[in-house]
C-alpha cells in the first residue's frame, strides 16, 4: 500500500458490475415515514419472533438440518408461540438453510446478513493493536478523537425541535475511496478522517483486509435491498381489514357493529417457497468497483460507577456493516431494527381492526419493531439503510471490573452516485498541518514551538481539535 496515495486520488472511478442499475429505498422521502414498507400483521410479527429465536444461534443453517436438534428447538418453543407460527419459521430457515450452507447467512430481519468468526485470530488481533494505538495520544502525537474517524467539517446534521430537517447543504460525513479489484482485495487509495495515513499506516492495512470479509456481506445486502428485486418488503400473510359492506345500516346500530363485530384473522397459513423471489432481475458485484465508504469507531465502556449502557439523504448511504471486534466483561449485546410503514388500507375510523390485525394505534408514529439480532466478538453483520437500528441495554457481568465493546463501522454510499470524499477535499486537521510544517526545512521549522503555534492560531485553515467540536457541538 502506498502512504502517498493516501492523500490524492491517483485512478479513475470504476462502476459497480450491474445486471441493471438498481435503485434502493430511502428514508427520506415520501411524506413522514420515506419509502415506507408493508405494515406487518401480528402473526408476521410472532414468526419473525420465532425466526429470532432460532437465528440467533450459532451455526442455525447446520443445527436446523439435525432433525433431533430441531425438535428440541420446537418443544422449546411451543411453550411461548403456537405449533403453525413455530412451523412456518422452521420451515422458512430450512428453505434458507439449503441456501446459505456456509458461515455467511441471512439475519433475522429481512435483508441482513451475518458472518460469526470469519476473521482470523491473527487479522483479529491486528486490529485490536493498531486500534489501540489510536486510543493513545501520548504514541502518535496526534490528538485523540473520541475514538471516532471519518468525521470531517462537511458532516452530519442532528435534527432539531426548532428545524427539523434531514439534508444538510453545509455538512456531511466524509466518505473514503475504497478500490476493490477483480478479486476482491480492497486498497484505500484516500485519506480517512482524523487517521493520520503516514502514522496509522498498519492500522490502513488492516482496515483494508477488514474490508474485503465485507464484500460478500454488501453483495448480498445490495441485492435483496434494491427495489427492482422485490425483496425488501416480504409480506409473509395478506390480511384484509376492510369492513363488510352493508346496503343498509342504522345510526344506533352502527356503534354496536363497529365494537362488536367479528374480525375475520388468517385460519391456516404454511410457508410456502413458490412466494419466494428467486430470479434477481438486478444483481451486483462490488468486485472490480471504486466505492466511498464512510469509516467510524466506537467504543462502549462500563465501570463500576457506570456499570449500564441504556441503549441524512445528501450521505446517500445505502447499507451499513459492523464488525464486533472486542469485548469483555459485559451481558449479551443485542442489536434491535425497526422500520417505518405505509398506512395499511382499512375503512374509516376501523381502529378495531388495524389494531387487532397489525398491533398498532392510528395515532402513534408509523414505525414498526421488526426483532433483535444477538451481537457477539468477532461478529460481523451487514443491513440496508431502510431500517433504524437501537443497541439494546447491556451491563457489566463483574460489577466489581471494567468491561467494554468495541466496534468498527463501514458505512458504503449508493454506488451508483458519488458525493463528495477525502479525494476531493484536503485534510482539515490542523495538527495534520503542523506535522508536515516540521518536516520541511523551511524557516518556519526553525521556530521555537511556542511561536509556530500562536501563527497557527492565527490561521482560518486547517481548524483545531477545539474548533471541530464547537462546529460539531453547532
Amino acid at each position: 500500500m502506498d502512504t502517498a496515495s493516501h492523500l490524492t486520488l491517483i485512478v479513475a472511478p470504476r462502476a459497480v458490475k450491474l445486471s441493471e442499475i438498481p435503485s434502493y429505498p430511502t428514508p427520506f422521502y415520501g411524506g413522514d415515514c420515506g419509502d415506507g414498507c408493508n405494515v406487518k400483521t401480528v402473526f408476521e410479527q410472532e414468526i419473525l419472533k420465532v425466526l429470532t429465536e432460532i437465528k440467533n444461534k450459532p451455526n442455525w443453517n447446520k443445527k436446523i438440518k439435525n432433525s433431533e436438534i430441531r425438535e428440541k428447538w420446537i418443544k422449546e418453543l411451543l411453550s411461548h408461540f403456537e405449533e403453525q407460527v413455530i412451523n412456518y419459521a422452521i420451515d422458512e430457515a430450512l428453505y434458507y438453510s439449503d441456501i446459505f450452507t456456509g458461515s455467511l447467512v441471512p439475519g433475522a430481519v429481512d435483508c441482513t446478513y451475518i458472518v460469526d468468526d470469519c476473521v482470523p485470530e491473527e487479522l483479529l488481533n491486528d486490529i485490536c493493536i493498531t486500534i489501540r494505538s489510536t486510543e493513545d495520544v501520548s504514541s502518535t502525537g496526534v490528538p485523540k478523537w473520541d475514538s471516532i474517524t471519518g468525521k470531517g467539517k462537511t458532516k452530519f446534521v442532528i435534527p432539531t425541535k426548532e428545524n427539523n430537517k434531514y439534508l444538510s447543504k453545509k455538512y456531511q460525513w466524509l466518505p473514503t475511496e475504497f478500490d476493490i479489484n477483480a478479486n476482491g482485495f480492497v486498497d484505500i487509495l484516500s485519506y480517512i478522517y482524523n487517521l493520520h495515513p503516514e502514522i496509522h499506516e498498519k492500522m490502513y492495512e488492516t482496515l483494508e483486509r477488514i474490508f474485503e470479509k465485507f464484500v460478500p456481506l454488501f453483495n448480498n445486502v445490495l441485492i435483496d435491498s434494491c427495489k427492482q428485486n422485490n425483496k425488501n418488503d416480504k409480506t409473509r400473510i395478506f390480511v384484509s381489514v376492510k369492513e363488510q359492506k352493508f346496503r343498509r345500516i342504522e345510526d344506533r346500530y352502527y356503534q354496536t357493529y363497529k365494537y362488536q363485530r367479528l374480525i375475520i384473522r388468517p385460519k391456516y397459513y404454511k410457508f410456502d417457497p413458490e412466494n419466494v423471489p428467486k430470479n434477481n432481475a438486478t444483481t451486483v458485484d462490488l468486485k472490480g468497483s471504486r466505492l466511498q465508504v464512510i469509516v467510524k469507531l466506537a467504543n462502549i465502556i462500563l465501570t463500576p460507577e457506570k456499570p449500564k449502557y441504556k441503549g441524512m439523504y445528501n450521505e446517500e448511504v445505502v447499507a451499513t456493516g459492523i464488525y464486533y471486534y472486542d469485548q469483555e466483561n459485559i451481558t449479551d449485546s443485542y442489536l434491535a431494527f425497526r422500520q417505518c410503514f405505509c398506512q395499511p388500507t382499512h375503512s374509516k375510523d376501523d381502529y378495531r381492526g388495524v389494531e387487532e390485525i397489525y398491533d398498532i394505534r392510528i395515532n402513534e408514529p408509523k414505525s414498526q419493531l421488526l426483532c433483535e439480532i444477538k451481537t457477539k466478538k468477532n461478529m460481523l453483520i451487514c443491513f440496508p439503510n431502510i431500517y433504524q437500528h437501537q443497541v439494546q441495554d447491556f451491563e457489566l457481568k463483574d460489577k466489581t471490573n471494567p468491561g467494554y465493546r468495541k466496534i468498527l463501522c463501514f458505512f458504503l454510499i449508493n454506488p451508483n452516485k458519488r458525493i463528495y470524499s477525502t479525494a476531493h477535499i484536503p485534510p482539515q486537521q490542523l495538527s495534520w498541518f503542523e506535522i508536515e510544517l516540521m518536516k520541511n526545512k523551511n524557516k518556519l521549522s526553525e521556530l521555537p514551538g511556542l511561536i509556530t503555534e500562536k501563527i497557527s492560531k492565527t490561521l482560518d485553515w486547517p481548524i483545531s481539535l477545539e474548533e471541530t467540536k464547537k462546529i460539531e457541538k453547532n
